[in-house]
């Protein structure tokens, strides 16, 4: 992955997005709670919101995904993900309420689960066999974890200031939705890097399959 330019920024701009993708699991979770306070309520708004995910996923994955791959190709494809959680973030921002980061998350949990998981899974298939298990394993097992832990400590720092007076919780959330946003403009940066090292990364040995040896090879007629 380090030598082949279009996995290296596809896992760059994955760490940023795992970084954003939990601030907004997290604002999405402050503002529940903050609007629901009793018990009953809570359990029929978050049914209501997974119904509403599985609903979304269901038409995204059975008609929607497999014409952006084939229209967008592995090149932009990758690029679904940090918009959608940009305008998440924008959302949230727009509507300070439940209302935009509840339209936020889901919009973003719906693309990551029913286009950018589909489409690694399918660029995971280019690499050879004897490579793709560990690929698979840093792209789906590591990256989103590490930058969900980032964006953990950095929610750490800002409420430890919160706590200590130096500004109130509400600049505190503010702060880490702006963070938020230029997590996902690098993210983007790095789709974009991807896209144009594209055509010379398939060329790149790494990827190239061993050939079999033929039988045949070794007849004489």
């Amino acid at each position: 992955m380090q030598a082949v330019p279009a996995y290296r920024f596809l896992a760059i701009a994955m760490i940023l997005m795992g970084f954003g993708l939990n601030l907004i699991e997290f604002h999405f979770i402050l503002r529940v709670a903050e609007r629901f306070t009793l018990l009953p309520d809570l359990q029929f708004f978050y049914g209501a919101f997974k119904i509403a995910s599985l609903v979304l996923l269901a038409v995204m994955q059975g008609w929607v995904v497999t014409k952006l791959l084939d229209r967008l190709g592995f090149q932009r494809i990758f690029a679904c993900m940090p918009i959608t959680m940009g305008s998440g973030l924008l959302l949230a921002l727009a509507w300070p309420g439940i209302v935009g980061i509840t339209l936020g998350n889901l919009l973003t949990r719906v693309v990551l689960l029913g286009v950018d998981e589909p489409a690694r899974h399918a660029f995971q298939g280019l690499v050879p066999d004897e490579r793709r298990g560990r690929v698979s394993a840093v792209l789906d097992g590591y990256l989103y974890p590490i930058g969900a832990i980032l964006s953990c400590g950095l929610l750490l720092l800002l409420f430890y200031f919160v706590q200590a007076h130096f500004f109130p919780l509400a600049t505190a959330q503010l702060l880490y939705l702006l963070i938020g946003l230029l997590c996902i403009g690098g993210a983007l940066y790095a789709i974009r890097q991807m896209y144009t090292t594209y055509e010379a990364s398939m060329l790149n040995w790494r990827l190239q399959r061993k050939r079999r040896a033929s039988k045949l090879d070794n007849l004489t007629f």
